[in-house]
């Protein structure tokens, strides 16, 4: 009886461990699906609530090519974009002898080339944005669409290989182009191209009245300063 009763007890212990065992198995398979649960839910609201519209100020290096009828030309370019109360650039482009840096402010613009000890300093004069390359411009019209201001171009979203295209449609036929938009008079479409991995550009065309791409930016590096 002995005997008996101590393997009675042994069985009993070892369900015991086992309930327990199984118990604190279960508990950390929970605690591990909620983390993964938690960080993919995190992942996903930062990925849904980007917005380019938010894209205020920022440091970009990238390639850019010129294509005309008669040739192509590529620069390395450098820039950077600051806007608050006022809009600030400063581009630097690159090539084999010079670095020639461009400063612009709301009331100044200061060219200096490197090599050449050259510094050419305007002040004093309002400054009319009629600048395609830098992606400000793309921005701030896209912006002026969503707040309804514009109404001669249109704005198509597209996904596809991990990545986002937002097009900007322009389109003047029987409107009256305000003053401010001129510059935009021979371009047909702009187009940005967002890396969905890591919610920067990486790509911005420029399209001629023809649907040809006259230029063609290739983003090396891009930082949001917002």
């Amino acid at each position: 009886m002995y005997v008996k009763g101590f393997k009675i007890g042994y069985d009993k212990s070892k369900r015991l461990w086992l309930i327990i065992l199984g118990a604190i198995t279960i508990a950390v398979f929970l605690i591990v699906m909620s983390f993964i649960l938690v960080y993919s839910n995190l992942n996903e609201k930062n990925i849904s609530s980007f917005d380019i519209k938010d894209i205020y100020s920022y440091k970009a290096s990238y390639k850019i090519n010129v294509k005309s009828n008669k040739n192509q030309n590529n620069y390395n370019v450098e820039e950077e974009y600051t806007k608050g109360d006022t809009e600030a650039f400063i581009f630097r482009i690159f090539n084999e002898n010079d670095v020639i840096t461009y400063t612009i402010d709301s009331n100044g613009l200061n060219i200096k080339s490197n090599n050449q000890s050259l510094e050419y300093t305007l002040s004093d004069y309002i400054i009319k944005k009629e600048n395609v390359i830098s992606l400000s411009t793309f921005l701030d019209l896209y912006r002026k669409f969503d707040l309804g201001q514009n109404d001669f171009f249109s704005i198509n979203i597209e996904e596809y290989d991990n990545k986002i295209s937002y097009k900007i449609n322009i389109d003047f036929k029987e409107k009256k182009i305000d003053d401010n938009y001129l510059f935009l008079e021979k371009i047909s479409k702009m187009e940005l191209i967002i890396n969905k991995e890591n919610n920067t550009p990486c790509e911005y065309i420029i399209y001629d009245t023809k649907g040809n791409a006259y230029i063609d930016i290739i983003y090396d590096k891009f930082c949001s300063l917002n």
